[in-house]
């Protein structure tokens, strides 16, 4: 049988007014058809026309959104998102598929303490022309430091579960060169102890840092941003904030991440709003901290954890200490710690 046309059906939420989609129904290429919660039997009692059971669950969640997560999603409207930090985060350009990270890129960890805000904490690697790509985040709460640090480890292989400590030997990538924190001590203190790593205290200046991540944003003359996030980064959703309709990764933040407004709805362009912003202030870290203080390798002399120096703590429990030790069959790195802070 013949097929006089080709049709695809597809449903999709609301997005920018801009995005591609949206033009091309407003140029008449496709049909939409627009439809609202309301119109949904299961979120509204077609007989009462009020809320089913379920449906007020539902509907409590979407109006508790902020930002332009709310029109979109809770009214069906295509709106910009006005008053939004980064407007220059578009996902079309800056989310990305995901690919493999060449062994030599040097690898960041970048982390903001929260227990019952979120603990955000991303994977960053960087390209030889110095682009930064987030490609794994945890974005969590209700857990300790001691636990976000074991999940750190056991991403990368680098979780010895008989002896419940770091064995960086094993691990599947590149050791962290920095690991750039929030400056609470006692948190520095507890992942330092897990990790097994020194942490440096980030450069937290919002201004500044908001600034070079918009920069980074900007797609340069040679086609490619300066940051970007690869998609399936999350390492575990958080339920709860899932249920409350709050962010639960990097990529949601992009869009709640708001200015103050004035009483007439004018943004406020000095100060962001305090609120879903941790993914957000971990980004800013790493990227404020690499454009003012550089990028220097740590090595095991260096950096202090606990009580003493990684090198010195090693060399107590009968450990090697630098890349070019050689274990007793001849071979470099052969201790459980031996290459901690030769890979890059």
């Amino acid at each position: 049988m013949s097929v006089s046309c080709r049709q695809i059906i597809a449903d999709t939420n609301p997005d920018r007014p801009t995005h591609w989609l949206k033009k091309r129904c407003d140029r008449g290429q496709t049909r939409l058809i627009e439809s609202r919660h309301e119109d949904n039997p299961s979120v509204i009692d077609p007989k009462t026309g009020k809320p089913t059971p379920d449906g007020a669950v539902y509907l409590a969640k979407l109006d508790a959104l902020t930002g332009p997560r709310k029109p979109r999603l809770r009214y069906g409207l295509w709106v910009q998102a006005e008053g939004v930090v980064y407007e220059g985060w578009d996902p079309h350009v800056h989310l990305v598929d995901r690919f493999d990270i060449p062994h030599d890129w040097p690898r960041f960890l970048s982390i903001d303490f929260g227990y019952t805000n979120p603990f955000s904490c991303g994977w960053y690697a960087r390209d030889p022309d110095g682009r930064l790509f987030l490609y794994r985040e945890i974005y969590m709460t209700r857990r300790t430091v001691a636990a976000h640090a074991e999940t750190i480890l056991k991403c990368v292989g680098a979780w010895d579960a008989g002896r419940r400590c770091a064995n960086w030997f094993y691990a599947t990538e590149p050791t962290p060169a920095l690991v750039i924190c929030d400056h609470d001590a006692e948190d520095r203190a507890t992942l330092e102890g897990v990790l097994l790593l020194g942490t440096v205290p980030a450069d937290k200046a919002i201004t500044a840092g908001i600034q070079a991540v918009s920069e980074r944003l900007v797609v340069q003359p040679d086609g490619k941003a300066r940051l970007y996030v690869l998609r399936d980064s999350l390492v575990e959703r958080d339920a709860e904030l899932d249920r409350a309709g709050h962010p639960c990764s990097i990529v949601d933040e992009f869009s709640a991440y708001m200015w103050p407004k004035t009483n007439d709805g004018r943004a406020v362009k000095e100060v962001p709003v305090d609120l879903h912003n941790h993914a957000m202030d971990q980004m800013r870290y790493i990227v404020q901290t690499l454009a003012t203080r550089g990028f220097v390798q740590l090595t095991p002399d260096s950096v202090s954890v606990g009580g003493g120096t990684i090198a010195a703590q090693l060399q107590r429990a009968g450990g090697s200490v630098h890349p070019d030790d050689e274990d007793d069959d001849g071979d470099t790195g052969g201790s459980m710690f031996g290459n901690l802070f030769g890979r890059v």
